[in-house]
Order: structure tokens, then sequence, then C-alpha cells
């Protein structure tokens, strides 16, 4: 199987954007503009790593975040928060809900890249 990397945000330019560093690397993509149809894609595609923004109208990335990392089939994912938020208390809150790993916006593609490489080679390690 390939790399392949959910992205799950409801913001179609922030999908975008990650899409592009991503594919600069030849990593094939998916994406889900909520939480329940990337919830949906998460059991049929397996992804090799989920990246979740957290603020989304039917369910927060926390909440995506907690759902992968409690299913005994779907927990190995490994998932990366990016979002808007940067305070401790948000890390903080998404390293409670069982991420791997937590970047704020705006992303320096060297930074991203190296870390998306990172979770994918380790598989379900957690930071």
């Amino acid at each position: 199987m390939g790399t392949k990397v959910l992205i799950v945000d409801d913001d179609v330019m922030n999908r975008e954007i990650i899409d592009a560093f991503l594919s600069l690397q030849q990593i094939e993509t998916l994406m889900a503009h909520d939480g329940e149809t990337a919830w949906e894609m998460i059991q049929t595609e397996t992804p090799s790593l989920v990246v979740t923004d957290v603020k989304m109208y039917d369910m927060s990335g926390y909440e995506l975040c907690e759902r992968i990392k409690n299913s005994a089939s779907l927990g190995h994912i490994p998932v990366m928060i990016v979002t808007g938020y940067n305070s401790a208390e948000d890390e903080a809150q998404a390293r409670a809900a069982g991420a791997d790993d937590f970047l704020s916006r705006p992303l320096d593609y060297l930074d991203f890249v190296h870390r998306v490489k990172t979770l994918v080679n380790r598989g379900d390690a957690t930071v």
C-alpha cells in the first residue's frame, strides 16, 4: 500500500494548501470537508496519516482524533492536528485526544513535510 494522507478541514483553501505541499512530495492525498465524512473514509481507505483541523461544524478535530485512537482496528493511524490555534492549552488538548503531532498555521513547508514523513515512517508511535 502506498502512502495516503487524509486531509480534513472545512476550509477548502486550507485543504488545497496542504494538498499542494504533499503533492510536491508525490504523496497521494484524500480530502474530507468534515469529521463524519473523514471517519467514513478512514474506515474504507485506511490512510497512512490523518491531518485534521480542529474547528469543524460537525465534529472537532479533537473528537475525530479520539475516535481514531479509540478504535481497535484504526488506532495505529497517526493523527496530526493543524490549526490556527497556537496556545499551550490547544496543544495539550490535542495531545490529550491522542494526537501524534500538533502544528499551528501558517505552516512552514519544510517543517510540515518533515513531520509528515516522520509520522508516516514511524507508524503509530506518539510524540
